[in-house]
Formats: C-alpha cells, structure tokens, sequence
C-alpha cells in the first residue's frame, strides 16, 4: 500500500517537474523573441517606423531672416510672413450642406469685401463647387432601424406597426487635397483680420491648414542692388550671399501628430525646438547719398555713352561707404545694377596711377619738385625701349613736377620714373615701394564681399621688363579695382592713413548688438603719403605738402584707362577710347544745373549733414575730348572738391563703331 503511494506521489512530482521546465522554455522562448524583436529584427523595426511616420511627423520652424539695413535703420532687404489658408472641403466638420452653405455665403461676401477682386456669387461658387467636388455620397441604398430605444416603446410601436423605419444611406467618399482660397498670400496684418471672418474662426472645426513663407522684400528696389544682393534662384551675390549664415539664423522643430489628411496637430511635450531668427546686419550705406549718387551716375553714363560705370562715396576718417553704384548698360539701352564694378572688376587704372608714380618719386627716389622734362610739345617719343609715349595735350614742352601734376602729362612720369627705377637697373625697388609702403598690391578687405585682388608685377623676368616699367608709371600694365583706387586716394586725404573700408557696421539681434570686426582693420597702414626728409627745410615741405594735394585734387576728374597713345587720333586702350581732360568747375556746375535743376537744391538741404563728414573721392572718368580741353590743360584748371563732384566714377567707353 505505502509503496503504491509513493510511486503515485512519484508520478505527480515528475509532472510537476515537467511543467515547470515546459513553462520556463516558454518564458526563455518569449524573451528571446522579445530580445530578437527589440535588438535584432529589422523587419520589426522597420515596420514600427513606418507606423510612427504616419502618425507622427518633425516639422520644421523655419526661422526669419535677418534685415539689411542702412546707417540711419531704413530696410534695405527685409523678411515678412505671408500667409494662405488651405481648406479641407472634406473635413467631417462640413458635412451638415445646410450649415456649410450658410457659413460659405457669409465668407464669400467678406473676402469679396476685402480682396475687391471678384463678386461675392463667384467666392461662394467656388466654396459649393469645391465642397461638392471634395465631398461625394456613392452608393445610395435603403436600410431600415428600430424606431425607438426602449422595450416600452418597440412594443407599442409593434402595436402600430411602425417598429422598423426605412432611410436612405450612402458611402462617402473624401478627398482631403487642400485648396487655397485666398485669390493671394496676405500678410500678417491681414491675417489678423480674416481670421476672425466664418469658418477662418474654426467655428465649424480644423476646415483647414494655415501655410505660411516667409518671403524676402527689397523695399528700396533696385537701389544699390548688387551691394545688397539677391538670394534664392535669382542670384547668390552681395550681403545676401556674404552674410548668408549670419542672416539665416537657426530653424526650429516641433513633433506634431496626424489628425487628417494634411492636417498635425503639436504634440504636448515633445521634442521642440525654437527657432533662432538671423541677425540684422546694419551697413554703412546713407539712402540719401545712394539716390543722388545713383542719378548722378545715370546722367554721366547716358551724357558719355558708357557701357557701365562705378561711383563710391566713402568717408575720409572712419572708411565707411556712404554709398556704391554699379550700372551697366541693357539690351534696351537702359541702365540697370548688372556687376558689382566698384569691387570685381579690376581694369587697368591709368591717370589715376600717377598719384602712386607722385608718391614714389618724391618719397622713394628723392626728387626734387623742380626737375624739368621735355615732353615734346604732346608729340610721340621714346622712352627707354617704350616707343610712341606722348601727352594727349599740345602746348607744354619743358614743364616742371607741378605742371606735369596739373596737366597729368604722361611723358613726364615716363622719363621721371625710366632715369631712376629703369637706367639704374631699380625696378625691383620701384615695385617694392608700391606693394611695401603704398600697399597696392593687397586687397582692402572686401573678399567676403567679392574684392577682385590688385595685379602689380613684383616679379621683373618678363620679355619687357623696361616698357612695363614705363608704362607702369602711367598706370598700364597694372590692374587694379575701383575700391583699391579710393582707398589709396582715401589715405592722401587722411593725412597719411590708409584706412579699411567698411560696408557693414554691426550685427543685431533684438536688444543684443555685435560689432563687425573690420576685415583689414581701421588704421591700417601708416606712410601712404610723401613724408618729409631728415634735413629738409621747412618751405620745402609745404611745397612737397603742396605738391601731393594738388595731385589729390587734379586727378578727382581723372579717366580709368587711357593715356597709351598708339595713333593719331587719340588715347586708345584695346576697343575703347577716350580722350582724358581736367574739368573745369563752371562747366561742371553749368551741366549739372542743365540736367537736374533740382539737385542743387536737394543736395543744399543735404550739406548740414554732410559737411562734418569730410567726404572724399577718387575720380574715375571717362569723357569726349572737346575743343575747351587744349586751354584747360594749358592753364592747369582742375576740379576742386565740392559736393558735386564727390564722385568715384569708372566708366568704360562704347566701342567706337
């Protein structure tokens, strides 16, 4: 007996045993697929992904550019918000037609009200047609269901013989494409009125989804387009392009959740992220010099028949530009900003080089002003092995330094720099001086902003060492930009200073200011200016003074490339040709006054404002030799600096046909 109860007993302990094993294979068998689910699947994973894309989505909080603004705050470049509300004429919040019809009327009337493009009958044509399009009954069958609830009333209604009653149905089908309603974008003042107008309200439901972009605007239209730039498919260029991280700012995130087709709603506690709106960039741009800068340009491109031309205005003690033109002539024979010319196109600066030849001589090789040339009477001679040199002047034959300063004689400076940098076998020396102590062969510290650098040869072993040398003491066989030209003749009128030129003044953010750092920095380079002697005596100093003033102010009228006489008919550089003549004063103020009678008084209303700033300028100038220009030049006229004439100009001549 006892030993059949232990076998039983036995038995059932085995069991036991048995199943213990079972579910504890079980349980190792469930967390290994776990383990392999969560671990190892990718099946699994990709599948759990494609499930949270549909529900889940990380939307981008675009942030709002920065603006470009001018000295005194003016929007240059800005961003504003625009704004569309694209409708869901399916949403289940407009199935009742009744309501929807009475809602879109009422809509249709106020957005007809307010956009004044169409009659309110088409708005609300469009909002049936749309909600009909959107919204479909198919299948229309009959179906019946009890009348009433309780048992109570399905026996008396049995009783009657009304317990079933029959209704119509059908299946629907939506279409949730959105529909922009807005015949335009509208902007944020008015968003903030239609908002409140029926079913913009959501007083019927989510009806649709607010789209929103943020759209760049140039208040100031075309003025000084290429300094400020373009962004996007129209043109990487300018501050826009330069700038372009220090404007964009930082984009935020937010999670949102799928409520219907096209529709999220921001899921609380997520993973945001705010955006951070870029900084404003404030320039040095003056919006009044710009516009007048801008007319005055027009007129002499259109007076001279130029194919494009440059004008910077920039203040003589701090560098910053005032204001930057680049016009180049269209098709059509208008002008428009097509090249930034004043910092990428880098020409061959003829007259306006002498100021460097000026400064060499004097300050480098010792001459004293009283050295006397021959220059033939404007007639072709040889220089060295540079043949056909002459003055584009007749009347003047044997003339001192000073003349040849104020009848910018080529011959002068050929022979001045040929017997002391040329026969002396010194070139290496007179190349030294520009790029070691005038600095022309570095870039002002623009690059960022597309600064073309300065070509002046530091390397002699060229097939024509001596013409180059000649011809560099006229300003051929040099390149140099416009910015790089006003910059040097900035440092003569800065009592020696070289100073970098600034376009942007500081970053902005809110209540929060940073400093531009200036690229090439403020007092850059000292000595850019004759410097007297040891030993010398005092008179000999003024006149020295004298002297590099006088070549300052002589050349404000100068021409860009010219004075390489090669026939007789004038000063030709490749295709173009241009006669150089200092202009007089009354000439200039009577052309002015015959073109613009009311510049004169808008740049008096301007003067109180302008005159502490010392304003000075390199003269560019490309002009038509005319019968005045033999006198001129014989008397020595040149262009003293007023306002009128605060002008860089570069213009490149038209192809003689």
């Amino acid at each position: 007996m006892k030993q059949e109860r232990s076998k039983v007993k036995s038995d059932i302990l085995l069991r036991v045993r048995l199943l213990y094993v079972l579910f504890i294979l079980a349980g190792a068998i469930v967390l290994a697929r776990l383990v392999w689910v969560q671990l190892f699947s990718a099946e699994v994973a990709y599948n759990a992904d494609r499930l949270a894309s549909r529900i889940f989505t990380e939307e981008v909080i675009p942030a709002q550019r920065g603006s470009i603004l001018s000295r005194d705050g003016e929007p240059l470049a800005t961003s504003i918000f625009r704004y569309q509300a694209a409708f869901d004429f399916a949403s289940p919040g407009l199935d009742s037609l009744k309501t929807f019809r009475e809602q879109a009327d009422s809509l249709a009337k106020l957005l007809a009200a307010f956009f004044r493009d169409k009659p309110a009958s088409a708005y609300a044509k469009r909002f049936r047609e749309e909600h009909a399009r959107r919204y479909r009954l198919v299948n229309p069958r009959d179906t019946s269901y009890l009348r009433s609830e309780g048992w109570i009333s399905r026996m008396m209604d049995r009783m009657r013989g009304e317990e079933y009653v029959k209704r119509r149905i059908y299946d629907t089908i939506r279409d949730h494409t959105p529909v922009n309603i807005f015949p335009r974008e509208v902007d944020f003042a008015e968003w903030e009125t239609l908002r409140r107008y029926p079913l913009l309200n959501w007083n019927m439901g989510m009806v649709y989804r607010l789209i929103e972009r943020d759209e760049r605007i140039y208040p100031q239209g075309e003025l000084a387009r290429r300094t400020i730039g373009l962004t996007g498919d129209k043109g990487n260029y300018g501050i826009e392009e330069a700038y372009r991280e220090e404007l964009a700012g930082r984009d935020g995130k937010a999670l949102r959740q799928r409520i219907a087709r096209g529709f999220y709603g921001r899921v609380a506690g997520g993973d945001h992220e705010d955006p951070v709106d870029g900084f404003d960039i404030v320039t040095t741009l003056d919006l009044d010099l710009q516009d007048v800068a801008d007319k005055a340009l027009r007129r002499q491109l259109e007076a001279q028949n130029a194919l494009w031309g440059t004008t910077i205005v920039m203040e003589v003690h701090t560098g910053e530009i005032l204001a930057m033109v680049n016009l180049g002539r269209n098709a059509d024979g208008s002008f428009a900003e097509r090249e930034n010319y004043a910092l990428g196109r880098s020409m061959e600066p003829g007259s306006t080089f002498k100021l460097a030849t000026m400064l060499t001589l004097l300050d480098d090789a010792k001459m004293p002003p009283s050295t006397v040339y021959d220059t033939h009477d404007g007639d072709p001679v040889t220089v060295g092995p540079a043949k056909n040199i002459r003055d584009s002047h007749r009347g003047d034959r044997e003339i001192d330094f000073r003349r040849a300063v104020a009848s910018s004689s080529n011959v002068y400076f050929a022979k001045a720099i040929w017997d002391r940098y040329g026969i002396t076998g010194k070139k290496q020396e007179y190349s030294d001086f520009l790029h070691k102590e005038l600095h022309l062969g570095e870039t002002v510290g623009l690059e960022r902003l597309g600064e073309r650098k300065p070509s002046i040869t530091t390397d002699w072993k060229v097939p024509d060492p001596g013409v180059m040398l000649v011809k560099m003491a006229y300003g051929y066989r040099v390149r140099m930009a416009p910015i790089q030209v006003i910059t040097f003749y900035n440092a003569i009128a800065n009592d020696g200073k070289m100073i970098s030129p600034v376009l942007v003044r500081e970053l902005r953010r809110g209540e929060r200011h940073h400093q531009q750092r200036r690229d090439a920095g403020q007092d850059l380079r000292e000595g850019a200016r004759p410097r007297p002697r040891e030993g010398q005596d005092h008179g000999r100093q003024q006149r020295d003074g004298h002297v590099a003033e006088q070549a300052v102010r002589s050349h404000r009228g100068d021409v860009g490339p010219q004075h390489a006489a090669d026939d007789h008919r004038g000063h030709r550089h490749g295709s173009q040709h241009a006669d150089h003549r200092p202009l007089r004063q009354n000439e200039v103020q009577r052309t002015q006054q015959q073109k613009n009678p009311d510049a004169g008084h808008r740049l008096n209303q301007q003067q109180p404002h302008m005159e502490h700033r010392r304003l000075h300028l390199a003269g560019f100038h490309a002009a038509e030799g005319d019968e005045q220009h033999q006198e001129d030049q014989r008397r020595g006229d040149h262009l003293p600096r007023q306002l009128l004439q605060r002008r860089d100009r570069t213009a490149q001549q038209r192809p003689d046909n």
